[in-house]
């Protein structure tokens, strides 16, 4: 019975100091992150047979567990791979939210609207040399700041790649310490224990994967851990697997998991929030400014393309864009001028050409009628080489070059057509725009016989396309002949000398669009503004050099501003290439977008948090050290102890007692 009880007091003595020990190690954890409380678990040992009766034999230190809720830490490392993402993208939307820097001086807005500000200030008086000069340095401030934030947004993409990049490697080094801790684990726990510290260890460096990307884990029998994200292996066992990073064709960054064809899409994590950003995100804020670059280049040019320069007519012109041989024959001729390669489209229209003979001012008017399934390059230059007085030819390297012969000029302003004519005996001549919302044609007829200027009540009577009577001319007795009378619609007319009946008419096609086919600014000809994009957006070089070059007029005479007017208008207009918006309301669309991009990422990340917050106070409450409680424990296993030890003493007194009975 002696033997029994010693035993029972060495067993009492042993678990009491290891639930010793192991209250001192959550003491010494007690702020060790991810640590979690540990527990010795106790049970009785088995029951021996003496004399007739069972008798026990005492405590045993069966083994130290950890306390965990393996629910709450799963749901901790789901709710830190969305924050992870949603951080990173909130970060990434502020600084797109911070380069653009909308509203503010300096800001794409404000540059936009500086520069029409001066379109109209130069469309109050055209031939101001000075407002001439601001235009062009607000267009030139414009297109910089075009430009600005396309290298910004570049910039800010090549940062988020470079931080794919380095995230990749922090991804494989933590996989790779959780293969080893596997390892370690395996071999710890081979007699049946449970390897707490290390698992703490490895369950600390899978919640700092989770940060960076989506896991999902399986725990196998050996204590060993898999980890997968949208069903591709990272580390299985003791073997981790490498992913790497790589740019596709398209320009994408890429992941795969090394010896994998399988690219590989993490969907949450801060690297799932950065390549959204390098591959969605930032490519459609870049996107978006080239459609307002490229749109404002092709409206504007639209614009100014049928405009007159200061010092007149042109007596050469170079396309700024060229044309392309697609079927490598040589020729350019042969290609349909719709597809020959140019930046801009062309559609079925007419362009209007105006050549003056400088020494006399007289102009003949000139239409090529173009259609866009049909017309080729050919086509084209055969028709422009048909105008008297010039000569037209495609370059070698697809470059358009027009030229007036010496004397004359042209240009592509919408004038009416024919300019010049005869009623009966008398010359009739047609200056000025039309203003009519559409193109229409204008008969002219002698309500009866006489001389222009001389025979009373002689009346010419105007009519439309329609047959209407659209204006009543009295050129009889008292008129002045070769005057102008002005027919209401922005043209004018006037008559010479001769006699004419009632059976003479003269006809004028006008004009609303020079260019109805937007030929002009798809090759180039007679442009404000270049490029296809913010990248390349910029004042035309030869108009910046020889501010006279910007067109102004609408028809060459002196003080208009028609050209203006036109350009002033894409301030206010629905534009199809920005979704039916004026150019700055685009602007302000862009910035509101991304500033709502950016709270509904910091509410997200708040309400997201606020439940990781809870599921983190779940998991103390079940599985972090309470110093207080430990303190408990200690008194209590140490009481624990002092009484095995009382106890191993009474019977080692009784032992010796009986052996001095004996």
């Amino acid at each position: 019975m002696s033997g029994v009880a010693f035993n029972l007091g060495i067993e009492a003595l042993l678990a009491a100091q290891t639930a010793l020990d192991t209250v001192g190690h959550n003491l010494a954890n007690a702020n060790t992150p991810g640590y979690s409380r540990q527990n010795l678990l106790l049970s009785a040992g088995p029951t021996q047979r003496l004399g007739g009766r069972l008798v026990g034999t005492g405590v045993r230190a069966d083994r130290v567990v950890s306390v965990r809720d393996l629910l709450v830490d799963r749901r901790i490392l789901t709710q830190r791979a969305l924050m992870g993402r949603l951080e990173t993208r909130s970060s990434a939307v502020g600084d797109v939210e911070a380069l653009l820097g909308e509203p503010g001086n300096g800001s794409l807005s404000s540059r936009i609207s500086g520069f029409f500000e001066a379109v109209s200030r130069l469309s109050a008086n055209p031939g101001d040399p000075v407002l001439r000069q601001d235009t062009l340095r607000a267009g030139t401030d414009m297109t910089e700041r075009f430009r600005s934030l396309e290298t910004g947004f570049q910039k800010l993409r090549k940062d988020a790649a470079a931080r794919v990049a380095d995230q990749v490697s922090k991804v494989n080094a933590l996989t790779n310490d959780v293969a080893t801790l596997n390892r370690a684990i395996a071999a710890a726990e081979i007699d049946g224990s449970q390897a707490s510290d290390l698992r703490d260890s490895r369950d600390e460096t899978i919640r700092k994967l989770s940060d960076l990307v989506d896991v999902s884990i399986v725990e196998r029998p050996d204590g060993t851990v898999s980890l997968s994200t949208r069903g591709q292996m990272l580390v299985s066992g003791t073997r981790a697997f490498q992913i790497e990073s790589a740019t596709s064709g398209s320009g994408e960054t890429i992941l795969r998991v090394r010896g994998s064809d399988q690219p590989l899409r993490p969907a949450s994590g801060s690297l799932a929030a950065l390549l959204e950003q390098v591959n969605q995100f930032l490519p459609a804020q870049i996107q978006k400014l080239d459609a307002l670059a490229k749109t404002l280049v092709h409206e504007a040019n639209k614009a100014h393309s049928t405009g007159v320069p200061s010092n007149g007519p042109f007596r050469s012109l170079e396309s700024l864009h060229a044309l392309s041989d697609s079927d490598g024959d040589g020729s350019y001729n042969d290609e349909l001028l719709s597809r020959a390669g140019l930046p801009f489209p062309i559609q079925d229209g007419a362009l209007t050409i105006s050549v003056t003979d400088r020494e006399t001012g007289g102009v003949q008017t000139y239409r090529i009628e173009i259609d866009a399934e049909e017309t080729t390059v050919g086509d084209f230059v055969g028709a422009l080489n048909a105008i008297p007085e010039m000569t037209v030819v495609v370059e070698g390297d697809g470059f358009l070059s027009l030229r007036a012969a010496a004397g004359y000029g042209f240009d592509f302003a919408p004038r009416s057509f024919p300019t010049s004519g005869s009623l009966g005996g008398s010359s009739v001549q047609i200056s000025g725009r039309f203003a009519g919302d559409s193109a229409t044609s204008l008969s002219f007829r002698p309500r009866s016989a006489g001389d222009i200027g001389a025979t009373g009540g002689l009346l010419v009577d105007v009519f439309d396309s329609n047959g209407d009577r659209v204006a009543t001319l009295d050129v009889g007795e008292g008129y002045v002949p070769g005057s102008e009378l002005d027919l209401g619609n922005g043209l004018k007319v006037s008559f010479g000398l001769g006699a004419v009946t009632n059976a003479d008419t003269f006809a004028v096609q006008t004009a609303v669009d020079g260019d109805t086919a937007d030929v002009l600014a798809a090759l180039g000809l007679n442009s404000l503004f270049q490029g296809t994009g913010a990248a390349d957006f910029s004042v035309v070089a030869r108009v910046l050099d020889d501010p006279r070059l910007f067109a102004a007029s609408a028809t060459g005479a002196n003080g208009d501003g028609g050209a203006l007017q036109e350009l002033l208008a894409i301030s206010e207009a629905e534009l199809a290439g920005l979704a039916g918006t004026p150019p700055v309301q685009f602007v302000g669309g862009l910035a509101a977008d991304i500033g709502f991009a950016r709270s509904s990422a910091e509410l997200a990340l708040g309400t997201e948090k606020a439940l990781h917050d809870g599921l983190v106070a779940q998991r103390d409450a079940r599985s972090g050290v309470n110093v207080d409680e430990e303190l408990v424990d200690m008194l209590r296993f140490q009481q624990a102890y002092q009484a095995a030890a009382q106890f191993l003493q009474v019977v080692n007194s009784l032992n010796d007692e009986l052996l001095r009975l004996l």
